[in-house]
């Protein structure tokens, strides 16, 4: 048992030090001791033993003197057959004098140190990384040695592919570059379009940041910025390029600066390269490498010490920076509960019962869990520290971390695969032509574009060559001689390769070269590209400008595009005819084509193209030219600017087209219009005096028959003179009708605006047509339907020609039934509805209804006469007034005409304060009651004596709905209804009128005389309550709008304590939070009066009304309502009232709780 814990102790001691070499003071200790030391430390030799690294003890001369098993296994020698041999000599030859110089320096300085060898074994050599310590003093050394194979493997493989791709892409062009002082380009190489797609002519001139990709631009900016500061003439940097396609290319930037003396730069000349390959490549490999790297370079094992039951006893560095754990963290805990994952916990603690039971060496492997969730894979060699009995005192755990090992295998293998996936599956194909050899090596992506499988073509170069078009292979083979001649600086060659098909695809070959020491080419590497797409869009871009001359001939519109730094100009061939020019000569200078523009449009054509370069913004005018022959013509100008990454104007681009024959005819249509409205304001004054001198008489002789009819006539001479006076009357408005139209062509034609009631207009147009109603036995159905005491801007005389075109018409056609007048409040002004149940109009007729001398049927005309101008005349005089007019009509049951206008509220005090009071108390007032119990016809009966227009609601449904669809001045509620309650319909109605911005007086209706029912009446939103049965005297007040007198309490005890359940702390907390809050609530309210904000003052004087009502303060709620309803009518009220009783309020609290507490 002491051997054992001593066996412990040494591997603990050898675990803290966090290197694996110290691990070999026990071993050292072993040799030197002999066999006796040994048996007494047998724990910290089976340690040694065990371990999976190979552990070698060297003396100072570089002998071998102890190895464990690990290192006889890697040497092919026994451990005894070790002891004694020289360690250097087990490695390769090549490896041999760098391995005994590390040595030497180890047993000299005594400094770790770590190297790599080779060695040799049957199957092939292995790669060991060895690591080592000099023992104190300075007999012995340890070595560890771990065998890296595969991370060499892995590292050799990647390298190899980096230099394969590195061949490919430095195939790329280079184009010469020249900028100005300002960054513009001032000289590029053809090489520019090729990479970028760019014209080099488009491209010159422009600065050269705006082909810079804007991800790039601040990075491009602060290195320049750093040249500049330090005057440093050279430099390189990698940009990526936006290509005409939108694509992004990677281009390096190779470049010189020449400074002036002041330290300006003067001009910058250069190089660029595509790199775009290269950087895809080299940055897939460099991942791809230090991710191997990540998962391979691991050094160290992890050491686990546990006890019977598993808990940790050691947990040495390498395990505690695997994990994450610290050992503080995990001495003492069970490593299944700790390390290992859920779904491998079962299966190891059977595998620790199956080794405690029959302890032995065991190799296995298990996964960790790190500290942050990560599984790693250990591969484990355990062993036990026996006790005297023979049972397991310890498991000592020496494991390998294999995960990144085992990474790195399959990321050898998929980086292989990879490579060649991107090889397959690239747009591009690969090429690697050995030129000595005649060697040819191509992608499987190029045999495959031109349809050929990987062994249908030989892979000499002859083969290639036979596939080039006979028309293009003089040119390639000089393109090739000349490039391997060194004659050109590039090879680049396009040309058609045939398909395996017998068609032709457009290939672009792209190559660099390798020479020998004697300038003889050995090798050429580069890439086929097929560009059949490209050339056929370029073939269609060609054919695309060519159609696009010809519509502009066609369509005589030319483009145009200026360019504001060189001021160059260049017009497409049609813009150049439009002017007069040659098609297919220079374009003219700005002055020569200012010059052509005539003076009077010169100065508009100049600013709109300066404002268009200052703002952006595009234009658009007509201007007249003058073309070479002498002739002028209109040209229509349109132009937009083209501006830079900062927002500046750098080009204008737009359009000319030809609009001559179009002005011309604009101008034909003027001078006829002119011509036409003349006519037709002739034709107005022409009628307009006609009917002016026919009035005349037409008065004398309707004078004259009412004269006539006066006087003592027989029946027969009665006859006569009631027809001579009709006759004269239907003339005479006739007469008025073609007046009014001939009025209504005039233009200047004004309309007035005066304060009038809706309801009063209403009726005067009722009233009017009264006589000819009771005449023909009809019903009149007047409903004016306005906001109490309403009060519109408009002009009166127009909205009654508008009414009694429409009465009469109705009246006219209408032989029984019901003719009417209706009204109704919108959000944008008032409808006017003029009904009847006459003759109708059929839908053919309908929409020329409101056409000039037209009626619905040409026997209407002869059996009502007219002239079929009063609806035409409605019809203006409503659109005039920004109005609509409409019409529903069925034939033999009626028509409904409705005409809306526009007309603005007068906000007045109401309309019985602003009414004297005779005309206040005999104006009727429009009253609906909803109530259904005995007391009913009494109420009816009062209101009908006193002059009020009543109507009947059922129900609480049939209350809403009529107080909604007619605006009553009055309505009387009761609080038990069928259906709904009268609470519930006033809360109904309220909110819909919260809508409408409108309110209706509401007065509740009650058995009893319970301050509760009146509280319930006010909450529900109603204006007041009486209780039943009613006074003639009550309800006399009440319908001429004066208030019911009943003297409201500022403080209802008996709702209160209702409302409390007789607990007077609740009280005494409800009222102090409501007075609290008060104070806030009064402030917002006067601050939004001052402010004129109308919504925000209402909504914090209904606030206080409802919290005031609620906790039974009746008085201050009825004069919160009067200031919330004096701000509904657009009135400026006052508060003094409010703050009175607020005042009141907090007095009768406190008395209320004095009369409480007694």
């Amino acid at each position: 048992m002491v051997a054992a814990a001593v066996g412990m102790l040494a591997v603990t001691a050898a675990t803290i030090t966090g290197s694996f070499g110290v691990l070999f003071w026990g071993a050292a200790t072993l040799v030197a001791g002999g066999l006796c030391m040994r048996a007494r430390c047998a724990g910290r030799w089976q340690f040694f033993e065990d371990s999976a690294d190979s552990l070698i003890v060297l003396d100072s001369a570089g002998s071998i003197l102890a190895a464990n098993r690990a290192a006889a296994t890697l040497f092919e020698l026994g451990k005894d057959e070790l002891v004694g041999r020289r360690f250097v000599e087990r490695f390769e030859m090549d490896d041999r004098s760098r391995a005994r110089s590390v040595l030497n320096d180890l047993a000299r300085h005594g400094q770790s140190m770590e190297f790599e060898v080779r060695v040799p074994r049957h199957e092939g050599e292995r790669w060991m990384s060895w690591s080592g310590c000099r023992e104190r003093r300075g007999e012995q050394i340890y070595l560890t040695g771990r065998d890296v194979t595969y991370r060499r493997l892995a590292t050799d493989a990647m390298l190899e592919i980096e230099g394969r791709y590195r061949l490919v892409v430095e195939s790329a062009q280079e184009v010469v570059f020249r900028r100005d002082a300002t960054g513009r380009w001032a000289f590029l190489g053809s090489a520019w379009t090729d990479l970028t797609g760019h014209s080099v002519e488009d491209t010159i001139g422009k600065p050269f940041f705006e082909f810079i990709d804007p991800v790039d631009l601040e990075r491009k900016a602060v290195f320049e910025d750093e040249m500049i500061t330090a005057r440093r003439e050279s430099g390189r940097i990698e940009l990526r390029y936006r290509c005409a396609d939108g694509s992004v290319r990677w281009l390096d930037t190779t470049f010189r600066m020449q400074f002036d003396a002041d330290g300006n730069v003067v001009e910058t000349i250069g190089a660029l390269v595509d790199v775009t390959e290269r950087r895809a490549a080299v940055e897939g490999i460099e991942r791809e490498r230090d991710f191997s790297h990540a998962i391979l370079n691991t050094v160290g094992a992890v050491v686990v010490v546990l006890d019977r039951e598993g808990r940790i006893v050691q947990f040495n560095r390498a395990a505690q920076s695997l994990t994450g754990y610290a050992f503080e963290e995990v001495v003492g805990k069970v490593v299944w509960e700790v390390l290992l994952p859920q779904e491998e916990v079962d299966w190891g603690k059977a595998k620790w019962a199956d080794f405690i039971a029959q302890p032995s060496r065991v190799a296995c492997e298990s996964h960790w869990l790190t500290k942050t969730g990560e599984k790693r894979l250990i591969s484990w060699v355990n062993s036990a520290i026996l006790a005297p009995g023979g049972d397991a005192a310890f498991i000592i755990g020496t494991g390998i971390d294999v995960t990144d090992e085992r990474r790195a295998q399959e990321q050898l293998q998929l980086t292989q695969e990879r490579f060649e996936l991107a090889v397959r599956g690239s747009r591009d194909g690969i090429y690697d032509w050995d030129i000595v050899r005649n060697r040819m090596y191509v992608s499987p992506r190029a045999r495959e574009m031109l349809g050929y499988g990987d062994c249908e073509l030989p892979a000499g170069h002859e083969a290639w060559r036979q596939l080039v078009h006979p028309d293009d292979r003089l040119t390639t083979d000089r393109e090739l001689a000349e490039y391997l001649g060194r004659k050109s600086s590039e090879y680049r060659s396009k040309f058609r390769a045939r398909r395996q098909d017998g068609s032709y695809s457009w290939m672009l070959v792209r190559g660099v070269a390798q020479w020998d020491p004697h300038g003889q080419p050995t090798r050429l590497a580069g890439s086929f590209t097929d560009v059949t797409g490209e050339v056929a869009a370029h073939e269609a871009v060609v054919a695309s400008e060519s159609a696009m001359a010809e519509a502009q001939r066609l369509a005589q519109i030319g483009s145009w595009e200026f360019d504001l730094e060189s001021e160059a100009c260049t017009w497409s061939a049609e813009c150049k005819r439009l002017i007069g020019l040659d098609p297919h000569g220079p374009a003219p200078t700005t002055r020569a084509y200012q010059a052509m523009i005539h003076p009077e449009d010169l100065p508009q054509v100049v600013g709109l193209i300066e404002h268009t370069i200052l703002t952006g913004d595009p234009y658009e005018f007509d201007q007249r030219v003058f073309l070479p022959d002498g002739t002028m013509r209109y040209l229509s100008a349109r132009g937009q600017a083209i501006r830079d990454a900062h927002g500046g104007t750098i080009r204008l681009a737009g359009t000319l087209q030809d609009i001559t024959d179009r002005k011309r005819a604009e101008e034909e249509f003027i001078e006829a219009r002119e011509l036409a409205v003349a006519a037709s304001k002739a034709k107005g004054e022409f009628l307009a005096n006609v009917s002016h001198e026919v009035r005349t008489p037409m008065n004398g002789i309707i004078g004259m028959s009412e004269l006539l009819l006066e006087t003592s006539l027989e029946p027969d001479q009665r006859s006569f003179g009631l027809a001579i006076r009709q006759s004269a009357d239907t003339l005479m408005k006739l007469l008025n009708d073609i007046l009014d139209f001939a009025n209504l062509k005039d233009s200047d034609l004004q309309f007035g605006s005066e304060p009038f009631w809706l309801d009063e207009l209403l009726a005067e147009v009722g009233e009017a047509f009264q006589p000819e109603v009771r005449a023909k036995g009809l019903e009149m159905d007047t409903i004016a339907l306005p906001v109490h005491h309403l009060q519109l801007l408009g002009d009166t005389g127009r909205l009654r020609q508008v009414l009694n075109h429409l009465m009469s018409n109705a009246v006219k056609f209408t032989e029984h039934g019901t003719v009417g007048l209706r009204a109704f409040v919108t959000d944008a002004g008032v409808r006017f509805e003029v009904f009847d149940t006459g003759i109708g109009i059929p839908a053919e007729q309908q929409r020329l209804i409101f056409e000039s001398f037209t009626q619905g049927d040409s026997s209407a005309s002869r059996k009502f006469g007219g002239a079929g101008l009063g609806l035409a005349i409605v019809h203006q005089l409503v659109e005039r007034m920004r109005g609509q007019v409409s019409l529903t009509s069925q034939p033999g049951e009626g028509s409904t005409f409705r005409v809306s206008v526009p007309l603005q509220r007068v906000v007045v005090p109401a309309a019985s304060d602003a009414l004297p009071e005779e005309t206040r108390r005999s104006r009727p007032t429009r009253t609906l009651v909803a109530s259904v119990d005995e007391g009913r016809a009494q109420l009816i009966e009062c209101l009908t004596r006193a002059g009020a227009s009543v109507e009947l609601a059922n129900s609480g449904r049939r209350a809403v709905d009529a107080a909604l669809e007619g605006l009553f001045d009055l309505v009387l509620i009761d609080m038990d209804l069928p259906g709904i309650s009268g609470l519930e319909a006033t809360r109904l109605i309220r909110g819909e009128e919260d809508k409408l911005a409108r309110h209706t007086r509401i007065v509740g209706l009650s058995k009893g005389t319970k301050k509760k029912d009146r509280q319930r009446c006010l909450e529900a939103g109603m204006d007041e309550h009486i209780s039943k049965p009613v006074s003639e005297e009550r309800l006399l007040a009440i319908l001429h709008g004066e208030q019911a007198e009943e003297e409201l309490p500022n403080l209802d005890g008996e709702h209160l304590q209702e409302l409390s359940g007789g607990d007077p702390a609740f009280e005494r907390e409800l009222l102090d939070t409501f007075l609290d809050s008060v104070p806030g609530m009064l402030a917002e309210l006067r601050e939004s009066i001052s402010a004129g904000d109308e919504s925000t003052a209402v909504r914090a004087a209904h606030t206080l009304k409802g919290s005031s009502r609620s906790v039974g303060a009746a008085a201050f709620a009825q004069a919160c309502q009067a200031v919330e309803l004096a701000l509904r009518n657009g009135m400026n009220p006052d508060l003094t009232e409010v703050e009175t009783l607020l005042g009141e309020l907090c007095l009768e609290v406190e008395a209320y709780f004095n009369r409480r507490a007694a």
